[in-house]
């Protein structure tokens, strides 16, 4: 649902308040100036999300069971670095933005690893003299966020998931692009099947049961 220019943040924080549950709307030669002051407006509120590619500003409305996953999500990879004895920084929901590239996003989940200790105690975090975080994490039931990898490739996201609510793709950045590997490269033996399948355990027994499998998967001992 492209909206006609010229288009200004007002514009669309009065369509923002109507947009169903899993739509997203494109708005093109949309200015950066614009993109900021949208973000301020919309500043603290996890419902839309916006990501900005070079004038085209997409806005999703993520859907009512888009917050309980990146939820567990970040508690399964808190855990696996608990139990792998490595640092991480969560940045939940945090955007992640560069003027001079003409890119932004928001990420469901994000996560500083082999670079935690460069950004300790960091409230805010400009990629113009930050690494960017080495994990981004993207919960993909009802839009496409294989669009957004463009975004987070031009901000040198080392590795980006994608869950769809079945499977976890894992991108790892390579010579500017992502290819989809098979496993994590920022986290070293993890498997996303063991994420869904603690997912699986949350509707009949709730998240801390959920999270008590996955930390039983993650330290079984391999065969």
């Amino acid at each position: 649902m492209p909206l006609m220019t010229p288009t200004t943040h007002f514009d669309i924080l009065e369509v923002s308040e109507h947009m169903p549950a899993g739509s997203r709307l494109v708005v093109n030669d949309f200015s950066w100036e614009e993109y900021e002051l949208l973000m301020h407006d919309l500043e603290g509120l996890r419902n839309p999300r916006l990501s900005y590619d070079c004038g085209s500003l997409e806005v999703v409305s993520i859907s009512p069971g888009h917050d309980g996953y990146d939820r567990m999500v970040d508690a399964f990879v808190r855990e696996f670095c608990e139990a792998r004895g490595m640092e991480v920084e969560a940045f939940g929901q945090a955007t992640w933005k560069r003027k001079s590239i003409g890119k932004g996003a928001e990420a469901d989940c994000c996560y500083y690893i082999q670079n935690a200790v460069k950004v300790f105690g960091k409230q805010q975090i400009p990629l113009e003299s930050n690494p960017p975080p080495d994990l981004v994490v993207e919960i993909d039931l009802t839009t496409d966020s294989v669009r957004k990898l463009r975004i987070y490739a031009g901000l040198g996201v080392p590795e980006v998931w994608i869950f769809d609510g079945k499977v976890f793709h894992f991108h790892a950045l390579l010579d500017g692009k992502y290819s989809e590997v098979s496993s994590s490269k920022r986290l070293p033996g993890l498997e996303g099947s063991w994420m869904v399948e603690a997912f699986s355990v949350v509707e009949a027994h709730g998240q801390m049961e959920a999270i008590r499998a996955f930390r039983r998967l993650i330290r079984k001992p391999k065969k």
